[in-house]
């Protein structure tokens, strides 16, 4: 896998991820910043791959089937658990949104980042909690995949096929 050279959005997107990224300890708001700026970065996507991106709008995609949809338009040699782990974070905000008192946070958390391909004690810290540190990991791991679909926005793959008029007959 190689990835594009960094342009001006995705050093911009990087740029915007880490000062939208919250730093106060809030697991929950952490989730739905992180799952918000994911989001954006794969209707983006989603979006330029698309020959009338505003024929889509009124079917008002949920944010799984637009993470659907850019698997399913992706011809860039993206990450194999993009796509997954961007299900699973959706999954994971879905979860927090419509709980008051959620379980399995943690164990959500936790699969993500190794989704990413994160190593869990890669940012654990025996003075944090095991939410600190799966929260911790979780920013680390949305960052990657963040930055993975940021890479190939405003990359339109090239055109594989194109009809020819006919030259005449010889």
């Amino acid at each position: 896998m190689s990835l594009p050279p960094y342009d001006k959005h995705a050093t911009d997107s990087f740029r915007r991820f880490y000062l939208l990224l919250p730093r106060d300890g809030d697991t929950t708001l952490l989730i739905l910043k992180l799952h918000l700026l994911v989001e954006e970065q794969v209707r983006a996507y989603v979006d330029e791959r698309l020959a009338s991106p505003s024929a889509l709008e009124a079917a008002k995609l949920e944010c799984h089937q637009a993470i659907c949809l850019a698997e399913a338009l992706c011809s860039d040699d993206i990450h194999e658990n993009v796509w997954e782990a961007a299900r699973k974070l959706n999954s994971l905000r879905n979860h927090i949104a419509h709980r008051l008192e959620p379980k399995g946070v943690v164990d959500r958390m936790d699969h993500i980042s190794t989704l990413i391909g994160l190593p869990l004690a890669t940012l654990k810290d025996q003075e944090k909690t095991q939410e600190q540190n799966a929260a911790d990991n979780l920013s680390f791991a949305v960052s990657m995949l963040y930055n993975e679909v940021a890479l190939y926005v405003r990359r339109r793959p090239a055109q594989v096929v194109s009809l020819v008029p006919p030259s005449g007959d010889a």
